[in-house]
């Protein structure tokens, strides 16, 4: 579809906890669907979110580059993931070198409060991303600007965060 170590681990659960924390305190119950609302209504999923499924890719605002999912959850959860893409230029050939700008992932009008990294996998074009992290179940965008070779480009994914199922 084509649309425009342990202790780590650890300290990123408690930054995503005392986020919620925050998040929760700080935005009260607004029912009206603005960009800190928690009314269930507002924080649906419309269904016309980007599937969060290898294959899956979206273009950058300028075409320059795009990105396809390679491997990813087949649904997203709040809490902390990894993710791996492809980065591709306006011809499909996958990009190496790319400087991964700036990666923000946003949801509510919450940003996370873990910075992703990226990591070239040794496969033409790919990068794992980590420390992506959801903080509620709710529409979210997970945005790169990237830049390769003098060009650069800024891609949005958004998926639709849902509940972890129960255990």
């Amino acid at each position: 579809m084509t649309r425009r170590g342990p202790l780590l681990l650890s300290l990123g659960a408690v930054a995503i906890a005392a986020a919620l924390a925050v998040t929760g305190a700080s935005c009260g119950g607004d029912p009206a669907c603005g960009e800190h609302s928690h009314d269930p209504t507002c924080a649906a999923c419309t269904g016309d979110e980007d599937v969060a499924a290898a294959g899956t890719t979206v273009a950058g605002d300028d075409g320059v580059f795009s990105i396809e999912l390679v491997t990813a959850s087949e649904q997203f959860t709040p809490g902390s993931q990894s993710i791996v893409i492809r980065v591709v230029d306006g011809d499909g050939a996958p990009v190496d070198g790319v400087s991964f700008d700036h990666i923000e992932v946003t949801g509510n009008g919450h940003g996370s409060p873990l910075v992703p990294d990226a990591t070239p996998t040794g496969t033409a074009g790919e990068y794992e991303i980590t420390m992506i992290a959801y903080l509620e179940p709710v529409p979210s965008q997970l945005t790169f600007t990237i830049s390769a070779g003098g060009a650069s480009d800024v891609v949005v994914f958004e998926f639709c965060v849902v509940e972890a199922p129960a255990a």
